[in-house]
């Protein structure tokens, strides 16, 4: 029995209800979400019966700001992090790419990336999360010979467990060129699933099944740029006769849940 309804035209908004009203298709409850349930009607639901997540911090790291970079740690060749008044420029070179670290760990929470991948085959660009001692990962990946979609993968200690990976194009505008334009990347863990997101549209949720399926230890977020060649099949093979492919990264932004 709702404590609270309102019939409107073709929506049943819904702000306080009995969990058991609420429809099994609803994924992520103690979020507002929409489904059609049947004919013309669709419910809205603001269920209370499992809270949303806490924010315990929010940091924003604007790499238009020279100070920004000094909040991670540049685990190599810090000679090709590059910053400029728009973004900091990662850089590849024949030697090594780059790549950079948060320091504080992250139990729960979200990271997104605004991001201008290296173009060309062999070029990789990453934001990554993952776990120092248990090698869980979760991994948005971009290869430069593939300009029109962003990878998603998971794996638990190191292993994978679906093989390949699932592939993304820009939401609403296929076959965009994401080396020739900012987007907006998210990586969001919580206990019971991992979302991967594209300019604020989920574009891929795992939810949990197991511990042993499910990767609940990456805890570190990385990003950066790297020569792919070793990895061929996949990424292709640089050539760097047109000179060195950078990837841009606008910004990092960092939620912790509590």
């Amino acid at each position: 029995m709702f404590k609270l309804s309102r019939l409107i035209p073709t929506f049943l908004l819904v702000l306080y209800g009995d969990c058991s009203a609420i429809p099994n298709d609803i994924s992520d409850p103690g979020r507002l979400v929409s489904t059609r349930i049947s004919g013309n009607n669709t419910i809205i639901v603001r269920d209370k019966c499992v809270p949303e997540y806490k924010i315990c911090s929010e940091k924003m790291f604007n790499f238009t700001d020279t100070s920004a970079v000094k909040s991670f740690t540049i685990d190599y060749c810090p000679k090709n992090v590059v910053q400029d008044k728009n973004s900091l420029d990662l850089v590849i070179t024949q030697e090594c790419g780059t790549a950079l670290i948060y320091p504080q760990k992250i139990k729960y929470g979200k990271v997104e990336g605004r991001i201008k991948i290296a173009p060309g085959p062999g070029a990789v660009t990453a934001m990554i999360l993952i776990g120092e001692e248990q090698r869980d990962e979760i991994d948005f990946e971009w290869v430069g010979k593939d300009l029109v979609n962003a990878q998603s993968m998971f794996f638990i200690n190191g292993s994978a467990v679906v093989s390949g990976a699932d592939f993304h194009q820009i939401p609403n505008k296929s076959d965009t060129d994401m080396s020739k334009e900012f987007h907006n990347y998210s990586i969001e863990l919580t206990e019971n699933s991992v979302k991967w997101g594209i300019d604020g549209v989920i574009v891929r949720t795992l939810e949990k099944e197991s511990d042993g399926t499910f990767p609940s230890k990456a805890n570190t977020l990385r990003f950066g740029v790297w020569n792919g060649s070793g990895s061929s099949d996949w990424a292709g093979v640089m050539n760097f006769t047109n000179g060195n492919p950078s990837g841009y990264f606008e910004f990092i932004k960092i939620t912790q849940y509590c």
